[in-house]
């Protein structure tokens, strides 16, 4: 006969046979089987019959008294039917049960008996006959797999123990690498009786793939496992930026995010390749300063290509040409100015807070000693040149088509 035990949190001290109690923080009921601990399971069988009771003593010797009556019949032991947890609003109804169904019932917290004719909350000390135990045979997985995950999203995933009668420990489950994290999940599927069914939450860290096993682990030796692939999908490529500059000319710029790329080539120009680490994301614009952009930054256009653009093509969005590199900071510094941000460079006796300085005009058009002279802050927050380092990266990715977020790269569109 089982001895109830009620609610409790881990395994009561020195259990005797046929103790059992449901545990509410792994969610699963238990019977002290006189060495360990096993987990009831669903559906379980009625007991034996009990054993008879002995025949009576015979009278003394003398006058031969009357035989002693035989000891009554052994109580029958109590079958149980365990259906394990419920949700909230699942509560079978009287008509749906069957003497001695068991059950918990998360939304009171209650384990309950039905006893023919309503639903009894079972109090410690409660007697009931355990089911018997049934060997682990299968366990599958509610994804045949590859399941993707997209980047720092998660997926519950339910692992099945076969047959519904098994009696198991417990589902251990394992991962072969951290790119992706796996939390037990306490309570069941909606609609779903707990028993031979446990959850995880997989959840994605890191873009690559990942194996995943479950192994029911039984009350005996034996085991059964399953594995699923999860791969974690890169994360969505970060928005461009779009610069509004004046009379609704714009300027679209591309996030390049931080990293290691192959600097150089061997043997070519007396290059050696080398590995060069770019600390910080930066924007790029996606194609060279059009004749329009630098009209309405600078308030004129040097361009020796000013007119008969080739069919299909908008002359104000030919590249702007006739430029030396004096204008290319101060198309950077102005820019920046009318912007609110900081400017990048320095050239002694120049404004960085007056636009008006930097106008197309104030740019020398023969070598000048203090523009040579000129300084940049690589902690403004303003727009510059890109770095050999830089232009580099983003130029081997437009080559090899390489599309992803880190250097050497390139999003939402070739960089020309």
């Amino acid at each position: 006969m089982i001895a109830w035990q009620g609610e409790l949190p881990s395994h009561p001290e020195n259990p005797e046979l046929n103790w059992a109690y449901f545990n509410y923080v792994s969610g699963n009921a238990y019977i002290w089987t006189g060495t360990a601990w096993n987990r009831l399971s669903q559906q379980g069988t009625p007991g034996a019959d009990g054993t008879p009771g002995a025949d009576g003593t015979p009278g003394a010797d003398g006058a031969d008294g009357a035989p002693g009556a035989s000891g009554a019949d052994g109580i029958d032991g109590v079958g149980i039917t365990w259906l394990g947890k419920v949700e909230a609003g699942e509560k079978p109804q009287p008509q749906d049960a069957g003497l001695n169904y068991v059950l918990h019932y998360l939304y009171s917290g209650n384990t309950y008996i039905f006893n023919g004719n309503e639903w009894v909350v079972m109090l410690p000390g409660t007697t009931v006959q355990p089911p018997d135990e049934t060997t682990v045979t299968g366990i599958t997985l509610s994804y045949d797999g590859p399941l993707v995950i997209g980047w720092g999203g998660y997926h519950v995933v339910y692992a099945t123990v076969t047959p519904e009668t098994a009696v198991f420990q417990w589902v251990e489950w394992t991962v072969d690498n951290a790119n992706v994290s796996i939390a037990r999940v306490p309570r069941p599927r909606a609609g779903v009786l707990a028993g031979p069914e446990t959850a995880i939450k997989i959840s994605a860290k890191a873009v690559g793939t990942t194996t995943v096993t479950a192994t029911a682990m039984g009350s005996g030796p034996e085991e059964r496992s399953t594995t699923l692939i999860v791969e974690v999908a890169p994360p969505p490529p970060p928005p461009p930026l779009t610069v509004e500059i004046a009379g609704g000319i714009t300027m679209t710029m591309n996030r390049i995010e931080a990293g290691t790329f192959t600097m150089g080539q061997n043997n070519v120009w007396g290059s050696v390749e080398h590995q060069v680490t770019l600390t910080r994301d930066f924007y790029m614009g996606r194609h060279p300063v059009t004749q329009e952009q630098f009209l309405a930054v600078m308030g004129a256009n040097p361009s020796y290509f000013y007119d008969n653009p080739a069919p299909g093509e908008a002359q104000g969005r030919r590249p702007v040409d006739n430029v030396n590199w004096y204008h290319a900071i101060a198309f950077a510094n102005r820019l920046s100015i009318l912007q609110g941000l900081t400017p990048v460079y320095t050239i002694v006796g120049m404004s960085n807070t007056d636009a008006a300085a930097w106008s197309f005009a104030n740019v020398p058009t023969a070598s000048n000693e203090a523009w040579n002279a000129v300084t940049a802050d690589w902690n403004a927050d303003g727009f510059r040149l890109a770095t050999e380092a830089e232009w580099e990266c983003v130029d081997k990715a437009r080559k090899t088509a390489i599309m992803t977020t880190k250097c050497p790269a390139t999003t939402q569109g070739m960089i020309s």
